[in-house]
């Protein structure tokens, strides 16, 4: 299995194929930490592999140079990116105008209140959530960690933050 960044399209990629004002998908990490019993992430890689903040910050500068207007993340979950806090800071600085809006599917029971803040200051106006069952029965057979205390809260922080939460159940 290669590592996410030895498959990515050439920097020049970016300025041919980016259009003004079109959304753009970027993965920042290939494969998934979690080993769900439902999801094929794990059965297809059996590694987890992410790009840095600094490559993951650059390829944004540069769709944000070529006009794009929206990114919509395709991690399987974006905060199990290990600098998910430094991208979040870089993204900030990157969208102080507040030109580009960004949607992610992340774990709420993780996402701190720095992170749910960082979140919004970097652009994120809509989070999906995969809770797949508030049935801890259920949880335990498909091998996915919840604490609904923790979802709960992580949820409460990301709307508070005005984020808007998409819930999949």
């Amino acid at each position: 299995e290669k590592p996410l960044r030895d498959m990515l399209p050439p920097p020049g990629w970016l300025r041919r194929h980016a259009r003004t004002g079109a959304m753009a998908c970027l993965e920042t990490t290939r494969g998934c930490p979690m080993h769900c019993a439902y999801c094929s992430y794990n059965q297809q890689r059996t590694r987890h592999t992410a790009l840095t903040a600094k490559e993951t910050l650059a390829i944004l500068r540069r769709l944000k140079a070529a006009g794009v207007k929206e990114i919509r993340f395709v991690d399987p979950t974006f905060n199990a990116n290990p600098q998910f806090d430094e991208i979040l800071r870089g993204m900030a600085e990157i969208n102080r105008d507040g030109t580009l809006k960004c949607f992610a599917e992340l774990r709420a029971d993780r996402i701190t209140p720095a992170q749910a803040q960082a979140l919004a200051r970097a652009g994120f106006t809509d989070i999906e959530v995969g809770v797949q069952s508030l049935n801890p029965e259920v949880l335990r057979t498909l091998h996915r960690p919840l604490s609904i205390p923790a979802l709960d809260r992580g949820i409460r922080l990301l709307t508070s933050a005005g984020i808007q939460v998409t819930l999949d159940l």
